[in-house]
C-alpha cells in the first residue's frame, strides 16, 4: 500500500499490480508476446498504449491462412485471415518498406502467386517476401515469358523448408525449356515439390516434352524432396535413373513417393531392368509391390505428338 496526499493507503489490485508488471517488462520481452496471440488478439495488444502499439509493429511473425500476389492493376498482396481480407498496395519504395516490415517473419498457410509481373514488381515481391515463411507455395505462369526465376529464388533462399509444400503450374505455347536445371538442382529439402508443365498449342493442352530434367538433375531432387511428383514428359531421363530412384526410395525409411511421366520405351527397360522382359500383356498397365516399395504405371498419350507415353508412380509402403 501507498499513502495518497492525505496520508491515507491506497490499495493496488492484483491485476493492477500485474498490468504494471508487464509495463516495465523491457520492449525485446514485449515483442516475444504478440508472435503467441491470434491476429484480431494482437490488434488489442497494439491498442493498450503506444509501448504496447511498438511491441507488435516490431514483432513479426503475423500469422495468416493466405497470402495472395494479383495485379489490380497494379500490384497489390491479399492479406486473409480469421475471415477477414487485408489488402496492401504497392506502389512506392515506401510501400514495398513499409509491406516488408508488416511481413516480416509472417507465417501463412497458403502463398499464391498467380498473375503477370514486369521485372520492377518481381523485384518488390522478392524483396517483401523475403523473410516470410509458407507451408505451401502455388505459383502459375500462364506463358512462357510469365516465368520468373529470379523471383522464386528470391522467396526460397536461405529458408528452412523441409515441412513445406511447392507446386509449379506452367503452360506455354513455344518449345523453349523455361525452368533451369540449375533451378531444379538447388531445390531446399521440401516436403513435397510438383511441377505441372503443359504445352498449349492455342485449343487444347498436353503435357509438356522437355530435356531440362535428366538423371543427374532427377537423383538431385529425389534427395531434396519426400513427395515428387513431374508432370512433365522427362525425355532425357534413362531407365538407368529411374532404377536409381527404385534403390533410393527402396532404402528409405520413411514415407516417399514419386511419379513422372516417361516415354513408354524408356519405361520398358527399366522393367526389364527391374522385373524382366516387358510383355505386351503389360500395356493396358502393371503394379508390383514388394515388402518396402508399390509400383504402378498408367499408360497415356500424348496428345499432339501421337506418342504412348506412361504415367510412373512409385511410393514407399507402410509395414
Amino acid at each position: 500500500m501507498n499513502p495518497d496526499l492525505n496520508g491515507r493507503a491506497l490499495r493496488i489490485t492484483e491485476d493492477e499490480f500485474q498490468f504494471k508488471a508487464i509495463l516495465d517488462l523491457p520492449m525485446e520481452v514485449l515483442k516475444i508476446i504478440p508472435t503467441f496471440l491470434s491476429h484480431s488478439d494482437r490488434m488489442k495488444f497494439a491498442q493498450v498504449s503506444q509501448q504496447f502499439h511498438t511491441a507488435e509493429s516490431e514483432a513479426g511473425k503475423r500469422k495468416f491462412d493466405l497470402i495472395t500476389v494479383a495485379m489490380r492493376p497494379n500490384l497489390v498482396i491479399l492479406l486473409d485471415v480469421e475471415g477477414k481480407r487485408i489488402m496492401c498496395e504497392i506502389e512506392t519504395d515506401e510501400s514495398v518498406k513499409n509491406a516488408a516490415q508488416y511481413l516480416r517473419n509472417a507465417l501463412t498457410d497458403n502463398l499464391i502467386i498467380d498473375d503477370h509481373f514486369n521485372e520492377g514488381d518481381s523485384g518488390k515481391l522478392s524483396s517483401i517476401f523475403k523473410t516470410i515463411m509458407f507451408k505451401k507455395l502455388e505459383y502459375h505462369a500462364i506463358e512462357a515469358d510469365e516465368y520468373n526465376e529470379p523471383m522464386i529464388n528470391g522467396i526460397l533462399i536461405d529458408k528452412l523448408l523441409i515441412r513445406s509444400k511447392i507446386h509449379f503450374k506452367i503452360c506455354q505455347q513455344e518449345g523453349k525449356s523455361t525452368v533451369t536445371r540449375a533451378f531444379l538442382a538447388s531445390l531446399p529439402k521440401l516436403q513435397e515439390f510438383q511441377l505441372k508443365w503443359m504445352y498449349d498449342n492455342g485449343n487444347e493442352q498436353s503435357i509438356h516434352r522437355d530435356t531440362v530434367i535428366d538423371d543427374s538433375i532427377l537423383i538431385s531432387m529425389i534427395n531434396s524432396v519426400q513427395f515428387l511428383m513431374l508432370r512433365i514428359i522427362c525425355t532425357n531421363v534413362t531407365a538407368a535413373g529411374l532404377k536409381q530412384v527404385h534403390e533410393i526410395l527402396s532404402a528409405s525409411e520413411t514415407k516417399r513417393k514419386f511419379t513422372i511421366d516417361l516415354d513408354e520405351s524408356v519405361y520398358a527397360d527399366f522393367h526389364n531392368a527391374l522385373f524382366g522382359k516387358f510383355e505386351s500383356s503389360m500395356l493396358d498397365g502393371f503394379v508390383s509391390k514388394t515388402k518396402k516399395l508399390r509400383l504402378e504405371y498408367t499408360p497415356h498419350n500424348s496428345y499432339f505428338e501421337k506418342e504412348r507415353c506412361v504415367s510412373l508412380a512409385i511410393q514407399t509402403r507402410e509395414v
